[in-house]
């Protein structure tokens, strides 16, 4: 029973990690590498995108985030979602990147100046940091045009 038991679970485990007759597959799992392709790694990294195919290639992993930023109104708070209009009546109520909580926290004065740390908390704590939009009708100085 127990050596049945334990053949299940490598079958179950090499149908989970075999690549697809495509060569998509991402190597260092599903969730490793959706964190990657959301962080940007998917664009910079030449190893990330071989062994995260299916999440960056694939599934146009590297796509999705260069169409949120050359949509008409660019991308939500989240830099994940389109603008469906200039103030974004469609976006998620603004958070930080639960992700980056520690960092959230331990650099919440952070927010400004030239350090180089200041660009993460801008990007991962933007709720920290003070840079959403309030609320529905009021835009953030920085996303209006010159």
């Amino acid at each position: 029973m127990k050596f049945l038991f334990l053949m299940l679970i490598a079958m179950a485990w090499v149908n989970e990690n075999q690549a697809t007759s495509d060569g998509c597959h991402d190597r260092y799992g599903k969730t490793r590498c959706e964190y990657y392709q959301h962080i940007g790694w998917c664009r910079k990294l030449s190893s990330i995108k071989r062994n995260c195919r299916n999440t960056c290639v694939c599934l146009g992993g590297v796509s999705k985030v260069i169409d949120c930023r050359k949509s008409a109104w660019g991308c939500c708070n989240d830099k994940k979602t389109k603008k469906q209009d200039a103030i974004g009546l469609n976006c998620p109520d603004c958070a930080d990147d639960s992700r980056f909580k520690v960092l959230c926290d331990r650099f919440a004065k952070e927010c400004a100046g030239s350090a180089p740390i200041v660009k993460s908390m801008r990007k991962y704590c933007p709720k920290t940091c003070n840079i959403c939009v309030k609320d529905k009708t009021d835009v953030p100085v920085e996303s209006i045009a010159p």
